[in-house]
């Protein structure tokens, strides 16, 4: 065997810890599609942070947050 190959034990063991790792990994996702399922709008709160209008014009406007404190 040449440097570098894997034996036929390292190739398995190799095997086992990828799906292990797959395993791991349908596991995180199915709970996170659970997650999303319980989620509704009502639960989110977007762009809650205080701020203050610095400049505005037409349609854009520029806020500066205020830091809590």
């Amino acid at each position: 065997m040449t440097k570098g190959e894997m034996t036929p034990a390292d190739a398995m063991t190799a095997a086992a810890g990828a799906m292990a790792e797959t395993a791991r990994l349908g596991a995180k996702l199915l709970a996170g599609t659970e997650l999303f399922g319980r989620l509704h709008d009502t639960d989110v709160q977007i762009a809650t942070t205080p701020k203050d209008l610095v400049w505005h014009q037409d349609k854009v406007s520029l806020y500066r947050c205020l830091v809590p404190g």
